[in-house]
């Protein structure tokens, strides 16, 4: 399974912000990914996922970066 991620930001309130810049739709369909804030080390980061293949989140990254938010894909 594969994740997009937005750089760290230090507080839930602007990765929540993210998830707005990045269009992605927060309520759980199945099979869809979703957007939701996760806690990491020294902060919070928007996250979408799941993804079944590296491609997909890839071409996701891409859309987010050509609209100025960085991100990375994450496999886990």
């Amino acid at each position: 399974m594969f994740a997009v991620a937005a750089m760290p930001t230090r507080n839930r309130s602007t990765s929540q912000l993210r998830i707005v810049l990045m269009n992605a739709p927060t309520e759980a369909e199945p099979g869809q990914p979703r957007a939701e804030v996760m806690p990491v080390a020294g902060g919070f980061r928007a996250v979408i996922w799941p993804y079944d293949s590296r491609a997909a989140a890839e071409r996701v990254r891409e859309l987010l970066a050509a609209r100025g938010i960085p991100s990375e894909v994450i496999a886990f």
